[in-house]
């Protein structure tokens, strides 16, 4: 008989339809469904029902789906396919996808045989727990310990499995006497596919508080030297013409020329600057400075067509708002 038609229908049918589904979906993730009780995988794919689908099935299956499937690198997700493996199908984009799948793992006490996810330690300080076999128990594991207010005190943390290790019998036992829950119960991540491109797990390990911190501060850093390049862009127009017009006012005073009195006389602001370029102290560098600031400022504002500016309120005689030809 032909070894093709010695295969299974129901698994041609699965081969078939996993092909289908990758030509379809824009993003395929690989996932890890080990020791995923069957009620949180239903929980799952009900959050995810809209958003992506989740196909689990042989290793072997899948395996023939991503030979079948005609994208681009897409073989490479190959190698992922360990333990249990499963596949998600979306179009949503992996970052995004992934986070979902992150977010809706919870804590587990650790068993006897699981591989560690992470290195997992036992923290220093107090226990609950008085003096008795609990001390022998973990003097076996190399954990010191004293005795302190008649309760049993961990003098130095200690790494009881590397990541990557077995879970032994005895570690467990003392990780659910303390407390600990190293395991996580949710979809495990391995890789993701998107437009010719495999992304592993760790590229989605993003600590969201920090990176959007680091985008904050690269503002800051960008404003600043802005500012301090006389850069004009729309973030920062304000607090240049507000640098401007201190500018102008610390020259004026220093030549004795009243702005303000000036500009409500109804003097073009024009000759206000012919008059502090005409009677500027030669031998008065910081005067030189600032005025060479103003007009990279002036000059900027001008390039960029400003039509018309406001300048802060500090008193109630300024004037609060002027035309930019005037002052150009």
């Amino acid at each position: 008989m032909n070894k093709e038609k010695q295969i299974a229908v129901w698994k041609r049918e699965t081969v078939e339809k996993l092909t289908d589904l990758m030509n379809k979906y824009e993003t395929i993730l690989v996932i890890d469904l080990t020791n995923l009780p069957s009620f949180q995988l239903q929980k799952m794919r009900a959050q995810l029902r809209g958003k992506a689908l989740i196909a689990v099935t042989r290793a072997k299956l899948i395996s023939l789906a991503i030979e079948h499937c005609k994208k681009d690198g897409i073989k490479e997700i190959k190698k992922y396919l360990v333990n249990i493996p499963g596949i998600v199908f979306s179009n949503i984009e992996p970052f995004r996808l992934a986070k979902i799948l992150i977010k809706n793992k919870s804590s587990a006490p650790a068993k006897p045989g699981q591989i560690a996810p992470f290195d997992i330690s036992i923290p220093a300080g107090p226990t609950p727990f008085t003096p008795g076999p609990v001390i022998g128990e973990l003097g076996q594991l190399g954990i010191k310990t004293a005795i302190e207010g008649g309760k049993i005190n961990i003098k130095e943390s200690v790494v009881v499995v590397k990541d990557g290790g077995v879970i032994s019998d005895k570690v467990a036992t003392i990780l659910s006497k303390l407390g600990i829950e190293p395991m996580e119960i949710g979809i495990n991540l391995i890789a993701a596919y998107e437009k010719g491109r495999v992304y592993e797990k760790n590229v989605f390990d993003v600590d969201e508080g920090k990176y959007i911190e680091k985008i904050k501060q690269a503002y800051r850093d960008a404003l600043s030297l802005s500012l301090n390049r006389n850069i004009l862009t729309k973030d920062n127009i304000a607090l240049l013409i507000k640098k401007a017009c201190v500018l102008a006012d610390n020259l004026a005073r220093k030549i004795n020329i009243t702005v303000d009195k000036e500009v409500r006389k109804g003097e073009r602001l024009s000759e206000v600057k012919k008059g502090i370029i005409e009677s500027r102290p030669a031998s008065d560098e910081e005067f030189k400075r600032d005025e060479m600031v103003a007009r990279d400022i002036l000059d900027n504002l001008q390039k960029e067509k400003v039509k018309s500016l406001s300048l802060p309120k500090q008193k109630e005689e300024r004037v609060h708002k002027i035309d930019i030809k005037e002052v150009l």
